[in-house]
Parts: structure tokens; sequence; C-alpha cells
């Protein structure tokens, strides 16, 4: 499994970058708040650091869905209705995780 991570080196644009295992670029994360050029890294930015958190742990949460999903896939233990809606959700989230 590939974990993503947030790169904790300061920028001066505001931004935060998201890397991989091999600290190669995933995405960048930008605030939405004016920042002063040159003051990025100061800035308080609650929604951009909640946005890298999820970014970040993408990978992760994919990988229990799947698991979430093998398990209804194999499982026989009545919860016919409860198990159809959870499926069609876990599909969904997967498919858009996938592309």
């Amino acid at each position: 499994m590939t974990k993503w991570n947030i790169d904790n080196i300061p920028t001066t644009d505001g931004l935060v970058l998201i890397v991989d295992e091999k600290y190669e670029g995933v995405c960048k994360v930008l605030c939405h708040v004016d920042v002063k050029r040159g003051k990025g890294h100061l800035t308080q930015c609650d929604i951009r650091d909640a946005n890298a958190r999820l970014i970040a742990s993408a990978p992760e949460l994919l990988v229990a869905l799947e698991k979430c999903k093998k398990w209804f896939d194999n499982s026989d233990d009545g919860l016919t209705k409860c198990k159809q809606c959870l499926l069609a959700t876990i599909n969904t989230a997967i498919a858009k995780a996938r592309g």
C-alpha cells in the first residue's frame, strides 16, 4: 500500500505538499485565505490543513473500504438490506478513489 504524508517543510506561498513514500509530490493543497507574499508559512488555514489530512489519508481509507467490501462480499449474516446499502456506498467510494 502506498502511504501519503503531509510534508512539514513550510512554504512561503501558504500551500501544503502531500508526498509519497519516495518523497515525490502527490499534490499541493492551497490555502483559501489571503497570504502575504513570502509569509505563507505563517498562515493559519484550517480548511487547507483539514483537506491535506483527508488527502494524505486517502490510500489508507481506500484499503479500509476494500477490506470492508471483501468482508461483506463473503459474509452471510442475515443483514442483507443493511449489507446492500453499505456495499453500494463502499463501491461508490472505491470507484471514485480508483478513478
